[in-house]
């Protein structure tokens, strides 16, 4: 397997994982991000959803209020399938709904 990891929602490069690892079933790594603001609609939404997750895990870590729902605004991007990442050998592994992003560039996923 090749040291580090494309990530993809569709056609568009969301960014880079490095250090990419697998353990019990999750895949983890850290996100060098692509998309933000200043890209096309979609780029925008990626971003938000983004900036979105890490806030709402952040919450959950300090026992804040954090409700499950507010996924819901963002279920076009979660339940699309369309995420993906890509080797550098070109190998395709599809994520199972969505990565779960977190604050300090940290990302897990799953497989299908």
């Amino acid at each position: 397997m090749s040291a580090n990891l494309r990530l993809y929602y569709g056609d568009v490069a969301v960014g880079q994982i490095k250090n990419p690892f697998y353990s019990d079933g999750t895949w983890y790594g850290t996100l060098e991000l692509e998309v933000g603001p200043p890209g096309c609609e979609l780029e925008h939404r990626i971003h938000d959803y983004i900036l979105f997750v890490e806030d709402w895990n952040e919450r959950v870590r300090r026992n804040d209020q954090a409700d499950a729902s507010e996924f819901d605004r963002y279920s076009d991007l979660v339940k699309s399938g369309l995420w993906f990442t890509k080797n550098d050998e070109g190998g395709v592994s599809r994520i199972m709904e969505a990565p779960v992003f977190f604050v300090g560039n940290e990302l897990s996923w799953r497989t299908e």
